[in-house]
């Protein structure tokens, strides 16, 4: 039988202690070197949501960086030895010496100190381990695993190298006892610190060749890999990789069950019939053991993106998610396999040009990624950037690259990223050119300035940019992109009704939505008061939302998003630009007492939902109006409970078009108020909520109805049934706003159709044709007798949206011009 690979150390105290620390995230503070890069600082996002006291360092400032800070962790920037004071584990990553000075005060300090490696298998004890490998498609692979258990409800753990778009991050803490996908990054052999329970092969061909000098060397690393396989557990490989499909025979004996994936019928789990479909991807049938299964539908294009799903269904099966046991509702979530960052992502289009990025620096990785764009946009011309990466793999690879880019109409060489190389081992930029002497338009580029202006003068309506590499090239897909928008905003700028006009037109061809226009806001508000909107459609699906709102970007529209229509008070000039009201309504019941929800879905309906599956903690939202999005804005909240109590996670959508999760710490919640809330206060852009999670226990039912009913009982007692928006005020600390409003005289005190209500005076009840002028009228009204009677600031709980005057009617009195 074939042994095992010894630990990445043999130390078993370290094990110990290691597992000690977990055990303990209230009382233990784990340090960072590097904390900004992907691979910490997805460690760092787990470590984070388990409760532990996170601080790190990095060489600078970025946005990663300030988002750790978001959500807790201390960063710092540069190192020093003073960063592992009062700290009881430091974590590094391959790139750091181990005589680091700053490693070294803490070994001296007695600190335990750990590489990454080291830390995964650990981390992820009491979860099963699902880890990918291979030279290449292990991110997407990976990511496909984690989307796929992620819609299962499976509440996945995950750390992959890349953010998953549709998800909107790169890690996850997950469940107790769940699974817990990992990519498993061979690289400095840091893959053999895992224990897998289904490990994933994908292909193995040389690669790194600072690290491996031969491919003896790379291909027994993955035999040694597949060994760490636990007893009686799953290896997942590809057949139509020589590499892969060799692992079985040199393992022969080990104690696992094996898997394999294929284009052909030589596997086990096989993709047939392969077609192109609407979106660009693929449809295909998927047959296991000749068995026909059913017939996907992936939004990816190539055909290795066919196989890495392949991978993922066999290793999700194996895992006890087998996507096909309810395949009407389950093959809807493949839909959602978007990809990940940096993977033939689309990251903007202007002046009809679209801009993507991949990660792809090997020569059979730009191949298949060429191939992938030439089938999403065959009758574009494609112009690709490709910057090298590293001297070594260059030159090792060179002569290899000579038919990778045969799908490109035009190309660019850049200089070659020297990444953490120092010896140009005499090869550059100008070797590869001359590789490519054959190709109709292979050029060198020089630095990203100089590409940057290249691409900026060349480009034309029609025409495609792939930026390629594993470096830093991709800036120049970000530069090129802020170019062409400065154009279109230039040549758009003359009139916001000419961009209205052709984003309804965009909408309506790319969703087939009906857009209609000059669209009265009073008939989607509960206060009934609003003038209209320019452009106003009613989305259903998330992947509407996202597409109307990335368009109004692009176009430079104007655009807003509403829920239920509470809490909200629109201007009577109304909304320029495009409003989106809000129906995703889909609830899901998730493994481990959690509870899924879109953001157009009814709360107090949510609360019902959750009773009837038994669970307990929304109970409170019986009796309150709104949806999640904006109860998850405006930390929601009645008789005793709120949104922050539950909320494990959202997803948003970012005013740049990209996707986020947001664990509930990121929204610094306060009371009726959040981050988000804070950013629309102050008339920035913010991100807009698309669905939450929400954390809840087990409850008795009986228990839970007649507590909701009470709820019920008290809001019909105590709250109108006037059209209103909901509680007017903020209450103020140690006081009540509708006490306040009372002792002020202005309890049923009216102007126009516009009245404090008799029931309770912390609503405005409209009693017909009321405008929004007579309501601010009121409001301003209270705040200066509030204000100058009793010294007593009333903030405005609800939001005032649309065409206002200059002057906000929420900011603080004091700040106000007299």
């Amino acid at each position: 039988m074939t042994q095992s690979p010894a630990p990445v150390s043999g130390d078993s105290s370290i094990d110990e202690r290691l597992a000690a620390l977990l055990a303990n995230p209230a009382s233990t503070r784990i340090h960072l070197m590097g904390i900004g890069g992907a691979g910490l600082s997805a460690i760092a996002r787990v470590l984070l949501q388990r409760g532990f006291h996170v601080s790190g360092c990095d060489q600078q400032e970025s946005a990663m960086v300030e988002e750790l800070r978001e959500l807790g962790a201390v960063v710092s920037i540069g190192h020093s030895a003073s960063h592992s004071a009062d700290v009881d584990l430091v974590l590094v990553t391959s790139a750091v010496l181990w005589d680091h000075p700053e490693l070294a005060a803490a070994q001296n300090a007695g600190v335990l100190v750990v590489k990454r490696e080291r830390f995964l298998a650990p981390l992820m004890a009491g979860q099963r381990a699902i880890c990918v490998a291979g030279t290449h498609g292990k991110t997407t692979t990976s990511a496909m695993i984690a989307t796929i258990l992620d819609g299962m409800g499976a509440e996945p753990g995950f750390i992959v190298g890349s953010k998953i778009l549709s998800l909107g991050t790169s890690a996850r803490a997950g469940r107790p006892g769940g699974p817990f996908v990992v990519e498993a990054d061979e690289y400095d052999r840091t893959f053999l610190g895992l224990r897998p329970d289904i490990a994933v092969i994908t292909n193995v061909e040389w690669d790194h060749v600072d690290c491996y000098p031969n491919f003896t060397s790379y291909q027994q690393a993955f035999r040694d890999f597949a060994a760490l396989t636990a007893p009686g557990g799953v290896l997942v490989v590809c057949a139509d990789d020589p590499g892969a499909a060799a692992l079985p025979a040199a393992l022969d004996g080990l104690d696992v069950r094996w898997a394999s994936y294929s284009r052909s019928e030589a596997a086990q789990w096989q993709a047939a019939r392969l077609t192109v479909n609407a979106s660009g991807g693929q449809d295909f049938d998927v047959l296991c053991d000749g068995v026909l299964l059913g017939r996907v539908s992936l939004p990816l294009a190539g055909q290795h993106n066919a196989l890495n799903l392949l991978a993922a269904l066999a290793a999700c099966a194996e895992a006890g998610y087998d996507v096909f046991k309810q395949p009407a509702k389950n093959l809807k979530i493949l839909r959602k396999t978007t990809g990940t960052a940096r993977r033939l992502e689309i990251i903007g289009e202007s002046c009809d040009i679209i801009l993507c990025d991949d990660y792809a620096h090997h020569p059979t990785e730009v191949q298949a990624t060429l191939s992938a764009a030439r089938q999403r946009f065959p009758r574009r011309a494609l112009w690709v950037l490709f910057q090298p990466h590293t001297y070594s793999r260059t030159r090792t690879l060179l002569t290899e690259f000579c038919n990778s880019f045969e799908n490109a109409d035009h190309v660019l060489i850049t200089d070659i990223y020297a990444a953490r190389e120092r010896d140009t081992l005499g090869v550059a930029a100008s070797d590869l050119v001359q590789v490519l002497a054959s190709h109709p338009d292979a050029r060198y580029a020089g630095n990203l300035d100089a590409a940057t202006d290249t691409l900026l003068a060349g480009l034309r309506a029609g025409d495609v940019l792939l930026t390629l590499g594993a470096g830093d090239g991709n800036q120049v897909g970000q530069r090129v992109l802020a170019g062409l928008q400065a154009r279109a905003v230039s040549a758009a700028s003359a009139s916001l009704a000419e961009r209205c006009d052709v984003l309804a037109s965009r909408i309506a061809q790319q969703t087939g939505l009906a857009v209609r226009r000059d669209e009265s806001l009073a008939n989607h508000t509960t206060m009934r008061v609003g003038g209209p909107a320019d452009l106003f459609i009613t989305v259903n699906e998330t992947v509407q939302l996202i597409a109307a709102l990335r368009l109004a970007r692009e176009l430079v529209v104007p655009a807003m998003v509403l829920g239920g229509g509470s809490n909200a008070l629109f201007s009577d000039g109304g909304v320029r630009g495009l409003v989106v009201a809000n129906a995703c309504r889909s609830v899901a019941q998730h493994e481990g007492q959690v509870v899924w929800a879109e953001s157009g879905v009814n709360l107090a309906g949510l609360g019902r939902q959750a009773m009837r599956w038994g669970l307990s903690g929304l109970e409170w939202c019986v009796s309150v109006p709104g949806t999640v999005g904006g109860a998850v804005i405006g930390n929601a909240g009645a008789h005793g409970g709120s949104i922050a109590d539950n909320l494990l996670r959202a997803t948003v959508l970012n005013p740049d078009g990209s996707l986020d999760e947001w664990p509930a710490a990121r929204f610094r919640y306060k009371y009726r108020s959040s981050a988000l809330k804070t950013l629309l206060r102050n008339g920035k852009s913010a991100p807009v909520v698309l669905s939450a999670a929400f954390q809840l226990k087990s409850g008795d039912t009986t228990a839970m109805e007649a507590w909701a009913a009470g709820f019920l009982a008290h809001r019909r007692s105590t709250q109108p049934t006037d059209p209103s928006a909901g509680s007017i005020f903020q209450n103020p600390p140690g006081d009540y706003a509708g006490r306040i409003l009372e002792s002020l005289g202005l309890k049923g005190h009216r102007i126009g159709a516009a009245q404090f209500s008799t029931v309770h005076a912390n609503f405005i009840v409209n009693l017909g044709g009321a405008t929004a002028a007579d309501v601010l009228a009121l409001i301003d009204l209270a705040r200066g007798n509030a204000w100058d009677a009793l010294g007593v600031e009333l903030v405005p709980e609800i939001m005032f949206l649309g065409d206002w005057p200059a002057q906000p009617p929420f900011q603080p009195l004091a700040e106000r011009a007299p």
